[in-house]
């Protein structure tokens, strides 16, 4: 039996292109639409509150309801990995983590925590789960790494600065660190397989205390806390920060899940209600229509 191969949404597309361009329709019609299955299996994303569970689905534009075995609080910070699951990371001082499975919607205890922490920094790539930073003093520059496969945390250095309340962004091989603490520091890029951090050329006059980030095309998109979007390309370290009001409360610009992005919308999870909150990204607004599902 072969071993599964697990490929970055990325990675699926640079495989796209290519059977596309060599023209082989009759070989190559059940890769495209296996390809493009799999691009579109993250079109769901799960609010909870609680012991409630709410799963939408952000094609059909419906949702489900489902009871969890466990009982998490608004501290929770969860993580996607292969698209049907997502690990559940308990608030400090606690060390236990869960895997949830979405699709029989059961709660498996996970490896423990070296680190109780408050709002890391979580992301998938490839067979590991990377945790980065937290609320308290003690763990705002440490980071783990899980290994879904045997399901245990290990210790990973030091970030270089002070990090909480973020989502960690995937650009091309490196996991972006939109995210500081303390005014004026610069942003961190980590390698996963050399396992580095290194400055980037990019920070924020004010301390971050809550931001969501994603990538739209080449560009990184932070909203932040204090009510501001930041729009940066890394590759021609080109910027633009403008005032957006689109939140209805500071809490909307923190998530505890990473966002989706869907054709023009990208949603996420208020972590403090756990409501979803959807962000149309040509008029920076609200859909109306979406209004009745938060």
């Amino acid at each position: 039996m072969e071993a599964t191969v697990w490929l970055t949404a990325q990675e699926c597309k640079v495989w796209l292109f290519y059977v596309r361009s060599q023209q082989r329709l009759a070989l190559s019609a059940n890769i495209l639409r296996e390809i493009c299955e799999y691009l579109s299996v993250r079109k769901k994303i799960p609010c909870i509150n609680g012991d409630k569970l709410r799963l939408y689905d952000l094609v059909s534009l419906s949702s489900t309801s489902h009871s969890l075995s466990v009982l998490m609080s608004m501290r929770w910070v969860h993580c996607f990995f292969r698209n049907n699951q997502f690990l559940s990371v308990r608030d400090a001082p606690h060390t236990q983590t869960y895997e949830i499975n979405l699709d029989s919607v059961t709660v498996t205890p996970a490896g423990n925590l070296h680190n109780g922490r408050d709002w890391p920094g979580l992301i998938w790539v490839k067979n590991w789960i990377y945790a980065f930073g937290g609320q308290s003093k003690r763990v705002a520059r440490k980071c783990e790494k899980y290994e879904i496969s045997g399901k245990r945390w290990s210790d990973l250095s030091d970030c270089k600065y002070e990090k909480a309340c973020f989502m960690p962004c995937m650009y091309h091989t490196e996991v972006y660190l939109c995210c500081s603490s303390k005014a004026g520091s610069p942003f961190e890029a980590f390698h996963p397989i050399q396992e580095t951090f290194r400055d980037l050329p990019m920070q924020y006059q004010n301390g971050i205390y809550g931001s969501v980030t994603f990538l739209v095309d080449e560009t990184l998109w932070t909203i932040l806390y204090d009510g501001n979007l930041l729009q940066w390309s890394p590759k021609n370290n080109v910027s633009k920060e403008q005032s957006i009001d689109i939140l209805k409360d500071k809490d909307s610009a923190y998530s505890n899940i990473s966002p989706v992005q869907v054709g023009d919308s990208v949603y996420w999870v208020n972590y403090f209600t756990g409501s979803l909150v959807t962000l149309e990204l040509s008029t920076l607004s609200l859909r109306p229509e979406l209004a009745s599902l938060q």
